[in-house]
């Protein structure tokens, strides 16, 4: 194929010739890269059906760049990219109308920094070589002839590659807000499409390969545009490579070839892969990771490296990495890589760039081989006594610097109260003060007409929301809790002890929204702060950027499902999960997040097939809400698909940027009388389903031990382990926080 292509491609300039990929020694073919690439290659002398709009969607670090470049070169094409972003608008598709500036950079130096018309003309004349009286000559022609500003037309990278027929990825198309650069994009993949831009229109070339690549379940994503999805003729969907793969790959570009060892580290990156999605932490350990990683072996011990080489690009909170390491110590891995590390050398081959001096003196060959996956090595004394875990590791250098008591009193407070332990509150003296200490909830006053309109407003709505759903025939009654005295005197106990889990969480995500609101502007403007010359193109006054207000950021609703199923009293799992929700109604209402919080149950009578718990609504206040919280109890069965539509609905009609659907659940629905197994199954994938496409991310919290079915009902993307009660109340805000 590519010697066709060659063949075919005769007019490349030296720098096109130069933005054709090469691939490495150290390259392995993918099956991925032999599948796509022979499909193009079977398809290219058919004109009208020829695959060139492709789809690589994947995990970040599953290679989707690097099977884009590795088409370049078996394709013979150049390669180029451009990485999408929010604000993107269409004169980043088609290009932007610039001012000319001074080609002699030098020269438009000495403009800017001289300081009066005689140091101008003293520095041209040094400049130029030239008399100061010639330089002064020079200089009032140089002004006439620059009265007016000329602009001149640069293309983008998409009009470039379009019109002269190369490889173009298009990197995370799923972020773009502007739906006008989406409609630009869809005439970049038709086949024969055409672009209008400044210099006239120009004609798709016939070679051209579009690679969009994208991550999946990346903050800021959304569901990819029907439209765009429509126009792509091949999708790949791009995992982790398998283990041999990664090894492989690992060793050729590294220069370490301990297979063993390679395993092991490959195995440890897989699981913390799989550990992070199941507890919906957003951080990434993938091939690069490993990659780096295995070559960090070259230089350091790879035990010390794995902290800055791959754990903290996973997450650098504490609870989140003490979860990681407990992940990788229970299954054994840990123990393994210690065990090849301590008692086998590091074969690798060091790069010659690199002096002797930089290597580490080799170790003996390796005595017990072990692994991933096996039974740990038999290790002799010696090993044992040297033997590290992810939590317990320390360089020598940290073992040298003792710090004197008081210090190590300090840190270790400070670690207390960063880890935001619920089960910790022993010996919380030292702890800042609550900026809610004294506060109490009061007992609302209730309008008994307005409640009345209210719940009929809300069973109207449900009702609505189910009519098209395989539960439009059941009964369906929308209930709102009352409050009782007792009631408010358990919810001013319950926020009391919440504030222990949110005051510190709410002043980090302040922080983080404040330093937010400094940086983030707003493009496109009639007025602003600063002259936007990119935006001229689109000629509609549109020229400035202004820095943006709070209430202009972008902005995130919630909405919460709660389980009221009566397997919900074993192992108090609706007392912990009770606490979790208070927690987080608590943070949402000091930040001022907009919540809906419904919980649920099944089969109450024949008239009552579903009965839904409305503990807020998106226009209630918070303080009403926590109170009818401490009524929420372990009732009867459960139909989760209806109390998600109804919540899926609320959503949709949000006008916020991100809306998040939380489901907290113990195990699979069941409800009278065949609501159950692949019915039930079905009927949640449809409504996970349609509540993305408007947007809606989703995840499913497992409480309890039916946690394999729930990931398998919800795939392993949106699947949340909160099977450790206590600590749910903690990861539940922290979930929450990562979409803020």
């Amino acid at each position: 194929m590519s010697t066709t292509l060659q063949k075919q491609r005769t007019d490349y300039s030296t720098v096109e010739q130069a933005m054709i990929w090469q691939k490495p020694a150290s390259h392995v073919t993918s099956e991925q890269e032999r599948r796509i690439a022979n499909t193009i290659i079977a398809t290219w002398q058919m004109l009208e059906m020829r695959i060139t709009n492709l789809l690589l969607e994947g995990d970040a670090g599953s290679g989707k760049t690097q099977l884009a470049k590795a088409l370049s070169a078996d394709l013979q094409l150049p390669y180029t990219k451009i990485t999408c972003f929010a604000d993107m608008d269409k004169s980043d598709i088609l290009g932007s109308l610039l001012p000319v500036l001074d080609e002699d950079s030098e020269l438009q130096t000495i403009f800017d920094e001289s300081q009066s018309q005689a140091e101008v003309i003293s520095r041209l004349a040094g400049h130029l070589k030239l008399s100061e009286k010639n330089a002064k000559t020079y200089l009032q022609h140089y002004q006439d002839s620059h009265q007016s500003i000329s602009y001149r037309f640069y293309p983008s990278e998409i009009v470039k590659a379009v019109q002269n027929g190369y490889l173009l990825e298009i990197q995370e198309p799923t972020v773009i807000r502007d739906a006008s650069v989406l409609v630009a994009l869809n005439s970049v993949l038709e086949p024969n499409g055409t672009l209008e831009t400044l210099q006239g229109r120009i004609q798709r070339h016939p070679d051209t390969v579009v690679v969009l690549t994208t991550n999946r379940n990346y903050q800021g994503n959304r569901p990819l545009n029907e439209s765009l999805r429509d126009r792509m003729q091949y999708s790949e969907k791009m995992d982790l490579p398998t283990i041999p793969v990664m090894v492989a790959r690992a060793s050729a570009k590294s220069g370490l070839h301990d297979e063993k060892l390679l395993t092991v580290m490959a195995n440890i990156i897989r699981l913390l892969d799989e550990t992070a999605k199941a507890n919906g932490i957003h951080g990434v350990a993938g091939m690069r990771s490993y990659l780096y990683w295995s070559a960090s072996a070259a230089f350091t011990d790879i035990l010390k490296s794995f902290d800055q080489m791959v754990l903290y690009k996973v997450t650098t909170d504490e609870l989140e990495i003490d979860l990681l390491k407990q992940a990788i110590a229970d299954a054994g891995l840990w123990d393994q890589l210690v065990s090849l590390v301590t008692q086998s050398a590091v074969k690798r081959t060091i790069p010659a760039t690199h002096t002797q001096q930089d290597v580490k003196p080799p170790v003996s060959e390796p005595t017990t081989p072990a692994v991933a996956g096996q039974n740990k090595p038999e290790r002799d004394s010696e090993a044992d006594k040297q033997t590290v875990s992810p939590d317990n590791e320390k360089t020598k250098s940290e073992d040298d610097n003792v710090q004197p008591d008081g210090d190590k009193i300090t840190a270790e407070d400070a670690k207390r109260d960063a880890s935001l332990d619920v089960t910790s509150t022993i010996g919380t003296e030292q702890q800042e003060e609550s900026f809610h200490e004294g506060e109490t909830l009061s007992m609302p006053m209730i309008d008994t007409e307005a409640a009345k309109q209210t719940r009929k407003a809300l069973n109207q709505s449900a009702r609505e929301s189910l009519k098209s759903t395989i539960h439009a025939r059941e009964g369906l009654i929308v209930h709102v809790p009352k409050i009782t005295p007792a009631d408010v005197k358990l919810a001013n106990k319950k926020l009391q002890s919440n504030h222990l889990i949110t005051d510190q969480l709410v002043r980090q995500m302040r922080e983080i929204l404040q330093n937010e609101h400094a940086s983030d502007v707003a493009k496109g403007k009639v007025f602003g702060q600063q002259f936007d010359a990119s935006k001229v193109v689109n000629q509609d006054f549109g020229y400035f950027t202004k820095k943006r207000t709070p209430d202009e950021d972008p902005s995130l609703a919630i909405a919460i499902r709660v389980d009221q199923s009566a397997s919900m009293v074993e192992d108090d799992r609706i007392k912990h999960e009770q606490t979790a929700i208070f927690a987080l109604t608590a943070f949402c209402r000091d930040l001022n997040i907009p919540l809906t919080i419904n919980g649920d149950t099944a089969d109450v009578s024949e008239r009552e097939r579903t009965s839904i718990y409305a503990y807020k609504e998106f226009d209630e206040d918070y303080d009403t809400a926590l109170l009818r919280l401490t009524t929420i109890k372990a009732l009867n069965n459960n139909r989760d698909g209806s109390a998600l539509k109804i919540l899926a609905d609320k959503l949709a009609a949000r006008t916020e940027k991100t809306k998040l659907l939380i489901n907290l659940s113990d195990g699979q629905p069941k409800a009278m009388p065949n609501y159950t197994g692949d019915l039930a199954k079905d009927d949640l994938q449809q409504v996970v389903h349609e509540a993305e496409r408007e947007g809606i991310v989703v995840l499913s919290a497992a409480l309890g031990d039916d946690a394999e079915t729930l990931k398998d009902i919800y795939g392993n993307q949106r699947f949340l382990d909160f099977t450790d009660l206590n600590k749910l109340a903690t990861n539940l805000v922290h979930v929450v926080m990562r979409f803020v």
